[in-house]
């Protein structure tokens, strides 16, 4: 008897056991994801890298160069959460998109000075009050989530595109998925390194110089390719990915790669090509990040990278923008010829850019006449189009000096807005994005 209660304990104790991996195997099944990956990191093939709707990597990368190419309207507009200035919420402003019928927000937020997470975070090196100043003027990841999802909410396919800058790093600056504190003066341009005869300091100085910056500047000019400086920058991006954009634009990323080659006058010096090489690896690094979260991140920066001798880097769009003279006198038909056929198929999102210049484009554009600007945007809306270009509208964003001698929004500020009656150009806008 003894034995036969034996016998059916083990014959009980293996169906169960069956049952369990018949279990494991139903669930394993219904969801690609459960793997090993999930708990450990661990690294899969592109056959086995799912995301949670079952597509692969380059599944992932068709859909998002796919959409991209169906957008039909561009809006500029820098931040989605700077309304706190003039009283416009974030439903005033997704008003704004859809009456334009916004289909892609370009530089929507844009990671200049360290940014808290929220109005109560501690940031150390910085006054006890930078995290509560920020949110007042709509600058928390909070906020910037916030506004992400009210946006997706309400229209979904929008591409939101966040911004970084490649050529800029706080004295006092922080990785943004860590938070914590970046060693930014061993991060920052040393000519040594590449064996130049300059001082660190000179070369940080001529940085300076070469971006408009005055010479007691709160930032360095980072080596894009130190290691931990590649971490920092990427750790901007990686923030700005995890609360939801989908793409994003990286200011000056190729900078010092055409540092080197001025400073140098050889466009093949060693130093420009490990500068070139680092800052591709940047955007593809950005690429691999958005896989591991189940989502292909398109990325943007600047066109120059053209204007060197290497390989073109794996980029999904570049950005070009007018020059001042073309604001006063007209688009020049043959520069953005010859940009067309050296950029070839990539895409490009024209805009007015700025550069806290009254001299900058956007500078040259703001203080003309509502008559001139309006003139300006319907050439403009006509000009790029037969190129094949998309044109980013100007609603929002870009700065010049604060000086009551200039024609500012709202009669205090150096930002432009469309909506502002200084200005008045939204109508305009409205009719053109039709």
């Amino acid at each position: 008897m003894k034995k036969i209660l034996i016998a059916f304990t083990i014959l009980i104790t293996l169906l169960m056991i069956i049952c369990a991996m018949q279990r494991l195997n139903k669930f394993s099944n219904q969801n690609p994801n459960s793997t090993d990956k999930d708990f450990f990191n661990s690294q899969t093939t592109e056959t086995e890298q799912k995301s949670s709707n079952n597509q692969t990597p380059s599944e992932l990368e068709k859909i998002a160069k796919e959409k991209l190419s169906r957008v039909k309207v561009a809006s500029l507009y820098e931040r989605i959460t700077d309304g706190v200035y003039f009283g416009r919420t974030t439903d005033d402003v997704l008003k704004i998109f859809k009456e334009t019928n916004t289909d892609l927000i370009l530089r929507g937020f844009f990671r200049w000075l360290s940014v808290p997470e929220s109005s109560t975070s501690v940031m150390p090196g910085y006054p006890t009050n930078y995290s509560s100043l920020s949110a007042q003027k709509g600058y928390t990841y909070e906020q910037y989530e916030q506004a992400i999802n009210k946006i997706k909410t309400a229209k979904p396919d929008t591409i939101i595109v966040g911004a970084i800058a490649a050529q800029r790093l706080n004295k006092i600056d922080f990785n943004d998925i860590t938070y914590e504190s970046a060693q930014t003066w061993e991060m920052a341009l040393d000519a040594k390194k590449f064996n130049f005869d300059i001082s660190k300091e000179a070369l940080q100085n001529k940085a300076s110089q070469y971006l408009g910056w005055s010479d007691n500047s709160p930032a360095y000019f980072p080596d894009i390719t130190n290691n931990e400086y590649q971490k920092i920058l990427l750790s901007w991006a990686e923030k700005q990915i995890n609360i939801g954009v989908d793409a994003i634009w990286i200011d000056m990323l190729y900078a010092q790669a055409s540092l080197m080659k001025e400073y140098t006058g050889n466009p093949n010096h060693p130093a420009v090509k490990a500068s070139y090489e680092a800052s591709s690896k940047i955007i593809d690094d950005i690429h691999e990040y958005g896989l591991s979260k189940g989502k292909y991140i398109l990325v943007g920066t600047w066109y120059n990278f053209s204007e060197l001798p290497y390989p073109f880097p794996d980029i999904d769009f570049v950005t070009v923008s007018p020059k001042s003279e073309e604001i006063t006198n007209g688009l020049d038909d043959e520069r953005w010829n010859n940009i067309k056929n050296t950029i070839k198929n990539i895409p490009i999102i024209a805009f007015i850019d700025w550069s806290g210049s009254i001299n900058s484009p956007m500078g040259t554009f703001s203080q003309s006449s509502t008559e001139k600007q309006n003139e300006f945007l319907k050439s403009a809306h006509d000009f790029f189009a037969t190129k094949g270009i998309l044109f980013a509208y100007p609603i929002h964003g870009g700065t010049w000096p604060n000086n009551k001698e200039y024609k500012l929004s709202f009669g205090k500020y150096g930002t432009y807005d469309s909506l502002a009656p200084e200005f008045q150009t939204y109508s305009i806008i409205k009719e053109l994005t039709k």
